[in-house]
């Protein structure tokens, strides 16, 4: 099997959407500026994993007409991606993995800065391809 961008945010997306439903009965206990936020894991998972279904059906519609992206500028695309998920998994169970309040603060607030900085970078990147794609016929 060929591993295209299309293919794997495909199973990225099946993967977060199955990993939500099994963990669904968890929250993340979130603690940003004397504000406590709990929220579940399959609301998150499931806009994780319809973001990722969307990238593979965009991936997908472009190179059935005829516009393909690079390869390399979707697999950057995906590995960013997938990078900024995990940073804000992370982020989110750090409080439980770490007692001492204060460094959780200061690194829960780190973790979710890059992991949405990643994902920027991440739309960034496929904007790029994107745009290219349109530009020229043949990348």
């Amino acid at each position: 099997m060929k591993f295209t961008p299309h293919s794997l945010f495909a199973i990225t997306s099946t993967l977060l959407l199955g990993l939500g439903t099994i963990f669904a009965s968890r929250t993340f206990d979130i603690i940003l500026h004397d504000c406590f936020y709990v929220i579940g894991y399959l609301p998150i998972s499931i806009s994780f994993s319809l973001i990722s279904g969307l990238m593979a059906l965009i991936y997908f519609i472009l190179q059935k007409t005829g516009k393909r992206i690079n390869q390399k500028i979707g697999f950057w695309h995906w590995s960013l991606f997938n990078f900024g998920w995990v940073l804000l998994a992370i982020s989110f169970n750090l409080e439980q993995l770490i007692k001492n309040y204060n460094v959780v603060e200061y690194a829960i607030t780190v973790l979710l800065l890059g992991g949405l900085t990643t994902f920027l970078i991440s739309f960034l990147t496929f904007a790029f391809g994107v745009f290219k794609a349109f530009r020229n016929k043949d990348i």
